[in-house]
Formats: structure tokens, C-alpha cells, sequence
């Protein structure tokens, strides 16, 4: 109801609604209907993708620029809006189409040295200086590398040759005497009892006995 003339008068629905004691027309929405009119409230309104309100209400709708890299969208107006691009400022970025602008990474707050400082379309690049392309650090990662495996190769060799000797000694101290052992108990060959009895022949030729007195 609203005050008309000292008299209270329905408002007509559903067109109208009733706010602060009087009926007001509801608005009409050019995209979207997110809420329908009530007698209590007025219809709400969006736009659809790509599209931005042109004020408060949302009646209207209006299509967004396109920004490009280096640029992202601002809205300006307090009732009604305005869209457009802008470039990034100082120390930011926007790296996509329709982006936001974005700060530059602190290298020094990470303990590395900026190799690039970066601009409008490009983040600042961190590293090591005298390491500032990407050839560079495949090569100082590849040096690295080889020498990993380097020393895993030569603790590998260190431990099998390690390992032979503990082998051998054991081997030796469990077979040696053994063998010894049976080696004095063989019996001779025919060819050496040859040379045995060759060599005592002379011996025996050579033998003066004492005459008998």
C-alpha cells in the first residue's frame, strides 16, 4: 500500500512494488533476471558473459573492451560505470588477454638475483647472475649431474673391490691349509721316483767302505 491523499491505496502488482510507504514501477532488466519483482522488492538484474552493468540497478548491460597483454580492465563511475583499458603501472604485469595486473616477483626476498626485472606483459625472472640463459643452466645442471654419478661409479667400484677381498682372504684362510695338507700326502709318479733313484745312485757309487783290519 502507499500513501496517496491521506488514503491507503493498493499498488498494482506485479508491475509495481512498495518501499519507504510508496509504490514504485519495477525495473526491467535488459539481460538477466536473477530476482522477479515482489510487492516488497524490486526485480534484480545481471548480464550475461562479456557484459557488464552501466549502473547500479543493472537495467542495462554493455559489452566489455577486449584488453591485451599489459593492460587489464577498469571500471570507473559511482552510479554509472564506464569500462575501459588501462596499462599496468609500475613493478606489475598482465601476462593474459583480459587479465589482471599482477606485482613482479621479489627475487632478493628468496635469496636470488633478478636476471630480468620484467615489464608490462612479463613477470621478473629469478636466478643465479652468470646463469641468465636457459643453455647455461643445462649446462651447469649437466655438469652437476655427471659428477653425481661420478661418485655413485667409483662407490660402486670401491665396494666390489672391497667386497673381492673380503672373499679371498675368507677363501684362503678355509682351503689353504687343507690343501697343503693333502698335497703332502700324494703319492709320487713314476716319473718322479725316476729322478729319486737317479739322483741317489751316485751317491751310493761314490760311498768308500773302510777295509777290515
Amino acid at each position: 500500500q502507499h500513501v496517496s491523499t491521506g488514503e491507503c491505496q493498493p499498488c498494482r502488482l506485479p508491475n509495481h512494488f512498495l518501499e519507504s510507504g510508496y509504490c514504485h514501477e519495477c525495473r526491467t532488466c535488459e539481460h538477466e533476471v536473477t530476482k522477479k519483482c515482489t510487492s516488497t522488492s524490486n526485480e534484480e538484474c545481471s548480464c550475461r558473459l562479456g557484459f557488464d552493468c552501466t549502473s547500479l540497478g543493472c537495467e542495462t548491460c554493455v559489452k566489455l573492451p577486449h584488453c591485451g597483454k599489459g593492460t587489464q580492465l577498469i571500471k570507473t563511475g559511482n552510479f554509472n560505470f564506464l569500462y575501459s583499458c588501462q596499462p599496468c603501472t609500475n613493478s606489475t604485469y598482465s601476462d593474459t588477454v583480459n587479465g589482471t595486473c599482477k606485482p613482479f616477483i621479489k627475487c632478493h626476498s628468496m635469496g636470488l638475483d633478478e636476471v630480468f626485472p620484467g615489464n608490462k606483459t612479463h613477470n621478473a625472472k629469478c636466478g643465479i647472475k652468470g646463469l641468465t640463459t636457459s643453455q647455461d643452466i643445462f649446462i651447469f645442471g649437466s655438469i652437476f649431474i655427471g659428477l653425481i654419478c661420478l661418485l655413485m661409479l667409483l662407490a660402486i667400484c670401491a665396494w666390489r673391490n672391497k667386497s673381492r677381498t673380503a672373499w679371498s682372504a675368507k677363501y684362503t684362510s678355509r682351503y689353504k691349509p687343507r690343501l697343503a695338507s693333502e698335497a703332502g700326502h700324494l703319492p709320487l709318479s713314476v716319473e718322479e721316483k725316476g729322478t729319486k733313484i737317479s739322483l741317489e745312485a751316485p751317491l751310493k757309487d761314490n760311498i768308500i767302505m773302510p777295509e777290515a783290519v
